[in-house]
């Protein structure tokens, strides 16, 4: 009896469940062992934090269990990995356990490192996470006077657009609470464009204009002065602050320095149309966990969707004995809230960025995304 082949994914966030899910349906018919390996009980759905951050109770709709979004012929161990063995074909977990593969997808995502910027920690808020979410629906309830800075940190930077997209929906959220002349709200950003590669649409400056909000471009944030209630960049600059929103800088994971992988800060470089890591072919790169050094290629959760469809279609069709190799071609589809219940649909492919137009129907999408993200996305259906 031929023993089955065993394919390990490292992650149970958007891209490790999303092809997880995706090979079981491939290989449903196939002697093939599929294991998640993770240490998340729960999955958030993380665009739901710019609505629980400004005041959204209805909580259920943003997590739910892992295992329960796992098809059930996937495994699920919950540990942290420690380790990759390439030349071996092993994942050390910690506790020293070995967890052999044919094949292994690394989809580990990213850690937040608060600790590289000083004075960050303990300070800065953001929506990031579930519980800082909350933490951050507390302080902006309460907050009706002085200076909301919010900031995007130096790349790289999951989704740094939902930077842009809380700035315009805690205006309203203020307006509303009758609050806002009371309230300087700025949005920095590290170099002079705040949205994309490929330019900020000049419809959006001028919605910020519009808005009051002023715009600090070339900000790269370099400490933060509690004492002060201030920020400072690398050229010296400042900014005044009551309540800050920045998300912390982000970092791979740490057994990719610590197993030997060519990385840029712990993010493991990945070719970029097949997203095989360089000469262990057997090991696939995806997500957030991933370095594309071209830089054409957004961190979020929609470009790991995409991503998970070429790793499936490349393993499945090699442990089926076909010479199947479909490309990665940067694709990510991004709904992007522009306030006053509008949005628009920016489209990356090829290096290039295509914007859609103005639409209440792109801003009702996102509203209602966690719908179709926890039923369809990922479970392996889109």
């Amino acid at each position: 009896m031929v023993a089955p082949r065993r394919v390990i994914v490292i992650g149970d966030g958007t891209a490790g469940l999303s092809v997880a899910n995706k090979l079981g349906f491939r290989l449903q018919h196939s002697p093939v062992e599929i294991t998640v390996i993770g240490n998340s009980p729960r999955h958030y759905y993380k665009p739901g934090g710019l609505f629980i951050s400004l005041g959204d109770r209805d909580l259920k709709r943003y997590s739910k269990g892992t295992k329960f979004l796992l098809s059930s012929r996937i495994s699920h161990v919950r540990a942290e990995v420690t380790g990759i063995n390439q030349s071996e074909r092993y994942v050390l977990t910690k506790g020293g356990k070995r967890h052999t593969y044919d094949y292994a997808v690394i989809a580990s995502g990213a850690r937040y490192c608060p600790d590289k910027i000083p004075g960050f920690e303990g300070e800065a808020k953001h929506f990031y996470s579930f519980n800082h979410a909350l933490e951050l629906q507390r302080y902006l309830s309460k907050f009706n006077e002085g200076n909301l800075v919010v900031g995007i940190p130096d790349a790289p930077v999951s989704f740094s657009p939902a930077l842009v997209e809380f700035t315009l929906l805690a205006d309203e959220y203020m307006r509303t609470a009758g609050v806002r002349e009371k309230v300087q709200i700025t949005l920095f950003f590290p170099g002079k464009d705040p949205l994309y590669a490929g330019g900020v649409p000049s419809y959006l400056k001028a919605v910020l204009s519009e808005r009051d909000i002023e715009i600090v471009s070339d900000f790269s944030l370099n400490a933060v002065s509690q004492k002060n209630k201030e920020i400072l960049s690398g050229s010296g600059d400042s900014l005044k602050y009551d309540l800050l929103v920045v998300p912390p800088p982000h970092r791979g994971q740490t057994f990719a320095a610590d197993s030997g992988f060519d990385n840029f800060n712990d993010f493991i470089n990945v070719n970029e149309k097949s997203l095989q890591y360089k000469e262990f072919p057997e090991i696939f790169v995806i997500g957030d966990a991933a370095h594309f050094e071209s830089g054409s290629v957004p961190m979020s959760g929609s470009a790991a969707v995409f991503q998970s469809g070429v790793v499936s279609e490349r393993i499945s069709g090699e442990l089926g004995g076909l010479s199947f190799a479909k490309d990665y071609r940067g694709e990510a589809i991004h709904e992007i809230f522009l306030g006053d219940k509008r949005g628009i649909s920016v489209h990356f492919i090829d290096g290039k960025v295509q914007e859609g137009k103005v639409a209440e129907l792109d801003f009702h999408l996102k509203r209602v995304g966690s719908d179709s993200y926890f039923s369809k996305i990922v479970r392996g259906m889109m």
